[in-house]
């Protein structure tokens, strides 16, 4: 998974960048947040990880994690 960069904003701030700009990761479940998100349950790494997603993920899909807040990952779907 993605190692932490550095915090951006206030100290002790939830918001954290990483340095891993892709990744390919099976979609376990995803759910609807709201009309704008959708909370992606994904493996990667060898480990089960939380993602925010602006479009609905399944199967194999690569993403860009562009930060994190807390325990889940912002994620870009590629093409």
């Amino acid at each position: 998974m993605p190692q932490q960069a550095h915090g951006v904003g206030r100290p002790g701030g939830a918001f954290v960048e990483v340095n891993v700009t892709q990744l390919n990761v099976t979609v376990a479940s995803c759910a609807e947040v709201n009309g704008t998100a959708y909370l992606v349950a994904f493996k990667a790494g060898g480990g089960l990880h939380l993602g925010l997603s602006p479009r609905p993920l399944e199967g194999s899909a690569a993403v860009r994690v562009e930060g994190r807040l807390g325990i889940i990952y912002l994620l870009a779907p590629e093409g």
